[in-house]
């Protein structure tokens, strides 16, 4: 569970997140930066990039069929989703309004690692989604 976790987030923030950060910041200048930088990655990059993301990747290491990793995202997706902007849209004004620029890596690395911390609980096991699906007995 830990290493799908790792992976994903390693994936996400080291390959992907990096080219998406520098084209929102060079797209998304002037008067409300910080306010549409936050919503396209929040809104946009997060439900469409980042969550299929994460689910794939955490059902396929954690041996599940393409059919139980669509139906553990759908199952989740609301939760994960709602707690992610309760925790990135504070975190990414922060880091798009006060961060300098050669602090920024640092200052997503720590929330990055806070944040798969949070999801790992949030998220929880499949094996223990496999139980609530199919209890013993049934």
């Amino acid at each position: 569970r830990g290493f799908s976790f790792v992976a994903c987030e390693t994936f996400f923030r080291g390959i992907l997140q990096p080219p998406i950060l520098l084209w929102v910041v060079a797209t998304f200048a002037g008067r409300l930066a910080t306010a549409k930088r936050v919503a396209v990655n929040q809104f946009v990059v997060s439900p469409l990039v980042y969550f299929p993301l994460f689910w794939l990747c955490t059902g396929v290491i954690q041996g599940l069929s393409l059919g139980e990793t669509v139906s553990r995202a759908r199952a989740g997706f609301r939760k994960l989703y709602s707690r992610s902007l309760l925790y990135w849209l504070p975190v990414q004004c922060v880091q798009f309004s006060l961060v300098p620029q050669r602090y920024k890596v640092v200052f997503l690395s720590v929330a990055g690692l806070l944040w798969t911390t949070l999801l790992s609980v949030v998220a929880g096991s499949v094996q223990r989604w496999r139980q609530q699906r199919h209890p013993a007995g049934d």
